[in-house]
């Protein structure tokens, strides 16, 4: 009888044995991956011990960097999917990451994976605000290992911002760094898009396109009685639009009423004229001021002083 009860407790601790094993870890993919952030995935299967997990990673196998441990996992379970968030990246680089399991029979690492953090790539506009046709800069750099000999996509999306069109290509130089110039036509957003494995997108530079306009007057010293003649120029050629000539207050500038003049064409390319005769004008400080819209910013002239003789 003793002999059978103890054969008994040896199978049972064999048994027990067998169930009871070191976790099952497998290392998954990689989404989420931004230029400094990514999220690690991976399967975790207990084998009927509560287990944890972690995530190792780092730009070699040495690693170097373990997220927390995580809350265990019950015996119970089969293959569990498991995740962790990791940041504080460099852009544009390689990293070396691995899932590990841990309970009590163990700790075992699953194998080694690795992704490429997107490269940061910059782009500044030498402006903010643009005249029309005025050559605009557009300049930046990728960031990254191996940054030389990079393509460089310009894409562009002009009002009415229906989508981005390429425009142009570039490479970078030793340091990374590239440069575009384009004309100013409207209201426009640019942004780049860099050949690294994965592709890197700038932020994008916009600039506005402000009108040009122009003042002049038949005199500044009209007698009383006598009336002033407006003319000037505007850029582009808004066929139609108004141009205002205003009158500097306290509290700013003020269209002068009935003072309102239609931009008709010129032989001159993408420039309207007006011209508009003033019979009662008053002193003061003035300027003609073509309104925004949309696709542009308005324009203002230099002020000009009338000073009204008797």
């Amino acid at each position: 009888m003793r002999t059978f009860i103890a054969a008994i407790a040896a199978s049972l601790l064999i048994t027990a044995g067998a169930q009871a094993a070191v976790p099952t870890v497998t290392t998954g993919n990689t989404t989420n991956i931004s230029q400094t952030s990514a999220r690690l995935h991976g399967t975790v299967k207990p084998n009927n011990e509560a287990t944890t997990y972690h995530f190792d990673y780092g730009t070699t196998t040495a690693y170097g960097t373990t997220t927390p441990e995580q809350a265990p996992i019950q015996p119970g379970a089969g293959n569990t999917p498991v995740y962790a968030d990791i940041g504080a990246l460099a852009p544009g680089t390689v990293y070396h990451y691995r899932l590990v399991g841990t309970n009590p029979s163990g700790s075992i690492p699953g194998k080694d994976h690795t992704f490429t953090t997107r490269s940061a790539v910059s782009l500044t506009a030498s402006k903010s605000t643009g005249k029309f046709n005025e050559n605009i800069t557009l300049s930046g750099q990728v960031s990254g290992a191996a940054v030389s000999g990079i393509t460089v996509t310009l894409q562009e999306n002009p009002y009415p911002f229906a989508g981005w069109d390429d425009v142009a290509t570039t490479t970078t130089d030793a340091s990374g760094h590239y440069g575009f110039i384009r004309q100013l036509k409207t209201n426009t957003a640019w942004r780049v898009i860099a050949a690294t494995k994965p592709a890197g997108t700038s932020l994008p530079a916009f600039v506005l396109e402000q009108d040009t306009v122009s003042m002049k007057l038949s005199t500044t010293r009209p007698r009383r009685g006598h009336s002033v003649l407006f003319t000037g120029f505007a850029t582009p050629a808004r066929f139609g639009g108004p141009v205002y000539i205003q009158r500097l207050s306290r509290s700013g500038w003020h269209n002068v009423r009935g003072l309102t003049a239609k931009l008709t064409i010129t032989a001159i390319p993408d420039t309207v004229s007006y011209a508009l005769r003033w019979h009662h004008p008053t002193s003061g400080v003035y300027r003609a001021y073509v309104p925004g819209g949309y696709d542009h910013v308005a324009g203002a002239s230099s002020a000009k002083h009338i000073r009204v003789r008797r």
